[in-house]
């Protein structure tokens, strides 16, 4: 009797936090999904249902407490399934460390809070995936994951090796599935099920969960009937990880053969790392601000201080709700775009404020009084948060307490540390302040190095205007051009004695303006150009050169398409690496995409774009600046990839020839056919590949199409036999043929194709026993030049094996494949360049090197967004175009020998985003010494990408401060390299005991301490996670607070979402008040009436560790009162309850606000209802003098509180952008509290924007908002 056949089918609804509509009008349908599934599960005791991210998981149930219990029982029955991630982020444009604390808060709440342990990762809707996803994910407790965009290359199911090498099991499908009716779906379920049975499946997995997407409807009450079919269909919340349970159990009894790719799936909607760039560039300064935020904290706690949690976990939760797939990437309505500005500024600014108050406090405990004389005024320190030490110039004010004629810096030693004065001198001294660039040598890692500004008669040099149009210092020489519009005309490598550039493809650094097709589609997702490009060369531009003795400049200014613009281009003595700063100044076109350019001198080159904890090798462009494609589609067949933080031009791996001859691998098609041997040998060989950065998809010769061919529809999307080059535009660059007795059919197609010379060459090293051979395949469709292809060839299985076992161990040990000088059937020079140049990038994240070696630089673009046609509002009373404004950009050249391992390109990428910090302080005792470092992490190359302690209580729900001493610290590394590192860590206290632990942080198994250090070996591409209990640190400084403990307006709106705020409030709302009920005010006649209502208040203990005591005050207009006034409560931990309440009407008055108050941990939490009317204040704002004056009127009959926020363009957030600004920043978000009646003004200090930029006042009260442009 044949085994009985199934579909699991996952209800659900996909969640877009923002994206059309803005948070608060989603969450009307998101709450509203959920509430109607939850109302099946209690008649049908046979459905189930996913619920998953915690943006709308989490506001649910705090304002629906009654339903907790219910939840939480559903789960262990197996009814309710979820995710283990807190949402579903876009991986292309956020760093590595947002990733895994996605999954972090996911994993928190769904475990901790909920009780369920998920164990499958559904990123469906994400555009592209990072290439270390199955590591992360492996190392984070999941054993698969589903994903839905429709990816070219993906597979139904196949395992995909990380860089590590090492498998996880995926199912790409849609999220989506025909339900308009029983006879629709069943036939859906049957056709899908024919893919599945074809690969030897005897189950499927469908998720019907289409975006907001209510229940539905005809499966309720019908859910045992579909179980009882020939071909059972099961509706289950957690079919997805039964359908993995049959696939784990069938791979083992090996009923399945299951493929196994290394490809990169990166490529979907790339113009999602453009459109709307400050989100990107907001979220890299508050990626890194967090880093050292974090870094600096457990530093200060270790030495006495409180550990900010409370804030950085806001700061955290913040970034997390804007990386959302719809939010960071910017196809997302205008309201909800400024909704994330604030959001991000907000996330900036807690991180920022923790990181200067840490940075204070450690000054504070060290002895700057030491060894200083007398005339010194000030302790300067300077911080380094990265694992090894660095040079590099530092930008401060120093304010100095008391006025000086003059000043010099001094090192430790008293050594005179040089120092550039960067303000102008005023006409009458003595200085009050002065800002300066002086370079900081040799900072220790994860430490500092303390300075002296000692009181002198003469102030420090000031750069000095040279002639010329040329800077240098001891590693590049660097010349514009003004009638190249100021383009570099050459930048000379010094040591290596080449020219970078490639003149003859154009200037350096140079402007390009690329106009776009107005109406494409997706025009927010996408990038489509049509031809017509301006470029900065033909304009005028004015260059001076400046000549400083830390910093020389070059100054370039002129106008450009649409703009005017200002260009800088810095060398640094002892720094190699030349840095730019763009502007693009007032800025007002439309359909431009804007990109700085660099044509390159490098020979024989493949692109490596930096991915999250690791690197991977990509393709160039078929042609040059013609950026055009949608979804999935290439039609220009350009290189636009996402960088992390770089992309260098050098390679990732090589086939090198005896005569020094070499070719770098491209992104490979591993082809054989369907031998079993052949099979292994492809997976060896692309095991060995992706440890080393170069990413393979193995596909058969006939590319399964005998089966592929029967199936009336696929998950799989890979191309046909009619056109095995289809994915030449998707990334493929070079290709692999493996034979095993000539049984690869691509082999004999390219014979027919080479030229007979070269055709009988080959064949002849075909007869050998084995034989390999480069050649280039001329037969390219559509102009692409010869592709590279590497044959492997056997006449038996064993010496297949052989041969390809020896060809991966070469891999593993040098990147390279030595083959003998015979083996070079190319016919043209393949020169050994062994020289790079990395581009840098600080947050814009689109990035592409074309056909001629010309690095190019996305900076930014305009488009229609959302649904809404371009300069019509969208979603407010006015047209926002936020891209008129002046616009800032950094990026760094970074021109090396060797490839960008050897020249440890990583960590230039790590320095250029996380500049030194620096603190000032007066001379006083402490326990530090003046120059000092808390943690040596010794290696090679490996990268500390996080340091924080290992609890983690308001994340959790637990309601104890942070206790690192005791509970230990977190340090998490990665290999960037792929040739993995040995790494020795030890803390400046010495270290109790270590455990090595995965990503969530969870001892896996004890190591070793010897001699207060702790070693480990990091394989390829490893990300890896240590638990360190240091010995303490004494004595210890006083119990300072680091960070905000409570949110700015008080008392706090319990339904933030309402008012478009993002995230939970500061402290997670771990004891959340609700009120809710219908509220009636009278009858339709006149006789009789209303004058008693029952209303519902709620509290739900969200924490884990203690009770929740307290009381909840009702307060009511004059005139009402409620029974009970007061409502004590003593909640057990993760217990909810329901009140009753009498509201009484003891007057004539019907309209006025119910409130609901509690107080807990330092904050006031309400909740309200509003009763006959709407409650919003009149108001109105104008700009007067260096004020944003808002004024506010109620006009109502019941008190109205809320707040006033302004949002404005990042180069306006003063210190908390660092290098990115412009103008001082100043409050931003206010609160007020007005009676009947009752005026009131509120005062927002600061600059305009520059270049005309957005200035929007936000008013939001009672669950409403309002946005106005002033």
């Amino acid at each position: 009797m044949s085994q009985r056949t199934c579909t699991y089918v996952v209800p659900g609804f996909h969640s877009d936090v923002v994206w059309l509509e803005d948070q608060r009008d989603y969450a009307v349908s998101l709450l509203g999904d959920m509430h109607q599934n939850l109302q099946i599960l209690r008649v049908d005791p046979h459905y189930g249902v996913f619920l998953h991210e915690l943006t709308y998981l989490k506001p649910y149930l705090d304002t629906h407490p009654e339903v907790l219990p219910e939840v939480r029982r559903w789960i262990q029955e197996g009814r309710i399934g979820t995710g283990g991630s807190h949402s579903q982020p876009t991986e292309t444009v956020i760093g590595g460390e947002g990733i895994v604390r996605n999954i972090l808060y996911g994993r928190w709440y769904h475990e901790g809070v909920l009780g369920d342990q998920p164990w499958i990762y559904m990123p469906w809707d994400v555009f592209g995936h990072t290439a270390q996803l199955g590591q992360i994910l492996r190392k984070s407790r999941f054993r698969g994951c589903i994903w839905s965009k429709d990816i070219r290359g993906a597979l139904a199911v196949f395992w995909h090796l990380a860089l590590d090498g090492e498998p996880l099991l995926f199912k790409r499908m849609g999220y989506w599935f025909p339900n308009s009716d029983p006879d629709t779906f069943l036939k859906a379920i049957d056709d899908f099920f024919q893919e599945m049975r074809s690969l030897g499946f005897t189950a499927d997995c469908r998720l019907d969960c289409v975006d907001f997407k209510p229940p539905t409807a005809w499966i309720a009450g019908r859910c045992e009937e579909l179980a009882k079919r020939e071909h059972a269909v099961i509706i289950s919340g957690i079919g997805h990880e039964q359908w993995f349970e049959h696939a784990f159990r069938q791979h083992e009894e090996r009923t399945v053969s299951i493929p196994v790719t290394a490809r990169d799936y990166e490529w979907h909607h790339q113009g999602t790392g453009l459109s709307r760039i400050e989100l990107k560039i907001a979220n890299r300064l508050a990626e890194q601000s967090l880093h050292q935020a974090e870094f600096f904290a457990t530093v200060a706690h270790l030495l006495g201080a409180e550990y900010p949690d409370k804030a950085l976990d806001k700061a955290w939760r913040q970034l997390l709700f804007n990386q959302h797939h719809d939010g960071i990437a910017g196809p997302l309505c205008d309201r909800a775009f400024l909704d994330m500005m604030a959001g991000f500024r907000e996330a900036l600014e807690l991180a920022h404020d923790v990181r200067t108050r840490s940075l204070r406090y450690i000054c504070d405990q060290t002895d700057t009084a030491y060894t200083a004389p007398p005339p010194t005024v000030i302790a300067l320190q300077v911080h380094n948060a990265l694992n090894w030490s660095r040079t590099d110039a530092v930008h401060v004010t120093l304010r100095f307490p008391k006025p000086v004629r003059g000043f010099r810096i001094e090192d430790s030693q008293g050594n005179v540390v040089p120092c550039q004065l960067e303000s102008p001198i005023p006409p009458r001294l003595p200085l009050h302040e002065a800002e300066v660039t002086l370079l900081a040598k040799d900072i220790p890692p994860m430490g500092f190095r303390t300075y002296r500004v000692v009181e002198t008669d003469t102030l420090p040099p000031m750069p000095q205007l040279v002639p010329g149009y040329t800077i240098e210092n001891e590693f590049f020489r660097v010349t514009a051009d003004p009638q190249l519009g100021g383009g570099l005309s050459s930048i000379v490598d010094k040591q290596a004695g080449r020219e970078v550039l490639n003149l003859q493809a154009g200037p350096g650094n140079e402007l390009v303006a690329l106009l776009e097709k107005a109406d494409r589609a997706e025009p927010a997702w996408e990038c489509y150009t049509l031809g017509p490009k301006w470029f900065s060369r033909d304009y005028a531009a004015t260059v001076q050169a400046w000549q400083g003795p830390v910093q020389s400049r070059l100054v370039i200014r002129g106008e450009m398409r649409s703009c005017e613009r200002e260009q800088i281009v810095a060398l640094t003595q002892g720094v190699r690496r030349i840095d730019f700063a763009t502007q693009l100044q007032r800025y007002r076109g439309e359909n431009e995409l804007f990109v700085v350019t660099f044509p390159v001198n490098v020979q024989n080159a493949e692109p490596v774009f930096e991915e999250r904890f690791g690197a991977i090798t990509k393709r160039k462009s078929k042609g040059k600046l013609d950026f055009r494609f949608h979804q999935w589609r290439n039609y220009s067949e350009c290189g636009a990839r996402h960088a992390c933080q770089w992309v260098d031009l050098s390679g990732a791996a090589w086939v090198r020839f005896a005569d020094d001859q070499q070719r770098p691998f491209g992104m490979c098609h591993l082809v054989t056919s369907h031998h079993p041997a052949s099979v292994q040998a492809a997976y060896t060989l692309q095991r060995a590949l992706i440890r080393k950065g170069v990413p393979c998809t193995p596909v058969y010769d006939d590319f399964d199409a005998p089966r592929r061919l029967q199936l009336p529809v696929e998950d799989t999307i890979l191309p046909f036999p009619n056109n095995p080059n289809e994915d030449l535009p998707l990334g493929m660059s070079f290709r692999i043929l493996i034979s095993l007795n000539g049984d690869n059919a691509m082999l004999s197609d390219l014979l027919e194709h080479l030229p007979k010379a070269q055709a009988d060459r080959l064949r002849a090293i075909l007869q050998e026993e084995q034989g390999i051979a480069l050649v280039e395949d001329p037969f390219m469709p559509d102009a692409w030049l010869p592709l590279p292809v590497l044959v492997i060839a056997a006449k038996e299985e064993s010496a297949l094996h052989q041969m390809v076992q020896q060809l991966a161990a070469q891999m593993e040990e040098t990147a390279r494949i030595a083959l003998p000088t015979s083996a070079n059937l190319v016919e043209r020079p393949l020169p050994a360049d062994d020289y790079g140049v990395a581009l840098v990038n600080t947050g814009n994240v689109l990035n592409s090197v074309e056909n001629d070696n010309t690095m190019v630089l996305f900076l930014m673009h305009t488009a229609a967004w959302g649904g809404t046609p371009w300069g019509q509002p969208d979603r407010l009373p006015f047209v926002l175009i936020p891209e008129h404004k002046t616009h800032l950009f950094r990026y760094s050249l970074y021109p090396h020998a060797g490839d960008w391992r050897e020249a440890d390109t990583a960590r230039v990428g790590w320095e250029v985003n996380n500049p030194l910090q620096t603190v000032q302080g007066m001379l006083h005792g402490g326990a530090l010494p003046l120059d000092y470092s808390f943690l040596q992490a010794d290696a090679t190359h490996a990268v500390l990408t996080a340091l924080k302690p290992a609890d983690n209580p308001t994340g959790r729900f637990e309601s104890h401060p942070v206790d690192a001493e005791s509970k230990g610290i977190i340090a998490r590394l990665y290999d960037p390299t792929g040739f993995g590192d040995t790494v020795h860590l030890r803390w400046h206290t010495g270290i109790e005991s270590a455990h090595h632990a995965n990503l969530l942080e969870e001892p896996l198994q004890p190591l070793d301490v010897q001699q207060d250090a702790v070693s480990f070996r990091l394989d390829s591409f490893a990300i890896e996670t240590f638990l360190l209990k240091p010995k303490p640190f004494a004595p210890k400084g006083g119990r300072r607070v680091l960070g905000a403990t409570a949110e700015p307006v008080q008392p706090v709106y319990v339904r933030y979402w309402q008012h478009n705020l993002g995230a939970d409030p500061i402290g997670y709302l771990p004891v959340a008040v609700s009120l809710r009920g219908e509220v009636k005010t009278g009858i339709h006649i006149a006789q009789g009436g209303v004058t008693i209502n029952t209303i519902e208040v709620g509290v739900v203990n969200n924490l884990r560790d203690r009770n929740a005591t307290g009381v909840v005050r009702l307060i009511v207009p004059e005139g009402w009162h409620t029974v009970p006034a007061e409502i004590p409560f003593d909640l057990p931990a993760g217990e909810a309850q329901v009140w009753k309440v009498l509201l009484c009407f003891d007057t004539p008055r019907r309209t006025g606000v119910v409130r609901a108050q509690l107080e807990w941990d330092g904050q006031t939490f309400e909740d309200i209802l509003e009763v006959g009317r709407a409650y919003f204040p009149e108001w109105e704002a104008r700009v007067e003098r260096h004020a944003l004056v808002v004024r506010l009127r109620n006009g109502t009959d019941d008190l109205i509180q809320g707040a006033v926020q302004v949002i404005t363009p990042l180069e306006t957030w003063g210190d908390a952008v660092g290098m990115y600004r412009l103008t001082a920043g100043g409050k931003h978000t206010q609160g007020f509290r007005l009676h009947p009646d009752e005026r009131a003004e509120i005062r927002f200090e600061g600059e305009r924007p520059p270049g005309r930029g957005f200035i929007i006042v936000k008013v939001m009260a009672h669950g409403k908002v309002d946005y106005r442009m002033i």
